[in-house]
């Protein structure tokens, strides 16, 4: 019976709400290249654009054997001009795409010491987590909600 309460729930907080999104870098606390935590990094709202649908963002860029992540909003994102000029022109749900710069100009991606990737997601709330955790941890988190209702 509370089974089909929580997947009402669920599915009423996906239908009614925006698409949430970790906005943060690997350099802050709990904002880590293969986990994150969701209480030290918070979500938020991202919104989409007349162009571009609402969409998170994880940014890989691997310098030698160290890697960084930053994630956020495709539309926040777009806002900097370092990153503009990178993001790839193909943007679609579940796609992992080399940056401009490792990939259309000349430069091998797989050979290149420095190597940026942009993963895109737009199917869950805080997709833009790490790979092997992203829906456990937004199903985790709605869990936790639908108890604290019931």
């Amino acid at each position: 019976m509370y089974k089909e309460y929580f997947l009402c729930l669920v599915a009423l907080i996906q239908a009614t709400n925006a698409l949430k999104c970790f906005q943060c870098h690997s350099s802050q606390p709990g904002c880590g290249v293969k986990k994150v935590d969701f209480i030290l990094q918070g979500w938020k709202d991202c919104p989409g654009t007349n162009t571009d649908p609402p969409m998170c963002v994880k940014i890989l860029n691997t310098v030698g054997s160290e890697t960084t992540v930053t994630r956020g909003c495709l539309s926040t994102l777009l806002k900097e001009t370092q990153i503009r000029e990178d993001m790839p022109s193909v943007r679609r749900h579940s796609y992992c795409v080399p940056a401009k710069s490792d990939s259309t100009y000349g430069q091998s991606y797989i050979t290149s010491e420095t190597k940026k990737l942009y993963c895109f997601c737009n199917d869950l709330w805080l997709c833009n987590s790490a790979v092997s955790t992203q829906t456990s941890l937004v199903l985790g988190v709605l869990a936790f909600i639908a108890v604290k209702i019931l």
